[in-house]
């Protein structure tokens, strides 16, 4: 604990203000850091209050309205836990009804679009932030919650080659074969690039669907010259009944160092 009467007894006036700042300082250490963005679940409530860090404090999400935003909400919080997906059943919670609510509420709503790859990061959906005030509380006293089903078993973004040279996308902790409907060379070049290999040489490929693994029905839109297949805009296929999947050749030949991070 900080003493901040010795401390401010010790000042002479003329170091006022450093003696202000050092106070500052200890006052934010003891209260401890977090990092702008970052989702817990609040262990007061059971683990289904979700919390946000802003302002390097610990506060809480009000609910949307509207039961599908809050779907796709609980989603993003869920895979940016380290958790596949949110509970897709009936018992899947989106919001609490908390009276007295707890505080700060920091967000007054989450916007995540509708997308067949989600939002990696909760602050990459739109949203409207309140400003910082110690009491202030959510309308009704509905807070934004979530309960997530299983540990992801690979990361967003990640992507990985079958022997029979079909792409496999993790989306959501799960792999996903790709439609091959709007497959072409400059898809193949940032796979390529991403798993590290010669992008020149990339050459697509359409590959029968591999068993027991689901089709995603996204297309992708890329230049060539991206680092990850999920930095190309992705939008949703209405029909991907080609009967094959998306695959690519690789040259063997090394590319610059591309790490998922």
């Amino acid at each position: 604990m900080v003493h901040f009467k010795m401390l401010f007894k010790k000042c002479h006036l003329a170091h006022f203000l450093v003696c202000v700042s050092i106070a500052v300082v200890a006052v934010e250490f003891a209260g401890g850091a977090c990092t702008k963005g970052a989702i817990r679940y609040d262990p007061a409530y059971n683990n289904t209050v979700v919390q946000i860090c802003f302002n390097n404090r610990w506060g809480y999400i009000c609910a949307n309205s509207d039961g599908g935003t809050r779907q796709r909400v609980a989603n993003v919080i869920c895979q940016q836990m380290g958790y596949s997906r949110h509970s897709q059943s009936d018992t899947g919670i989106t919001r609490r009804r908390l009276n007295p609510a707890p505080t700060p509420s920091f967000i007054k709503w989450f916007y995540c679009s509708v997308k067949p790859i989600s939002q990696q990061n909760i602050l990459d959906c739109s949203r409207s932030v309140n400003s910082y005030q110690p009491n202030l509380k959510c309308p009704n006293y509905y807070i934004a919650a979530s309960n997530c089903t299983n540990t992801s078993v690979c990361q967003n973004g990640q992507i990985q080659l079958l022997d029979t040279n079909a792409v496999l996308l993790c989306v959501n902790g799960e792999w996903h074969a790709l439609c091959s409907t709007t497959w072409s060379s400059t898809q193949a070049q940032v796979v390529c690039r991403q798993l590290g290999k010669n992008a020149q040489g990339a050459m697509p490929d359409n590959i029968s669907v591999p068993t027991n693994i689901s089709v995603l029905q996204a297309g992708f839109e890329c230049n060539g010259n991206e680092k990850f297949l999920y930095d190309c805009l992705d939008y949703r296929l209405y029909s991907c009944s080609s009967g094959t999947v998306a695959g690519v050749i690789c040259e063997n030949l090394p590319g610059p160092p591309s790490n998922l991070t």
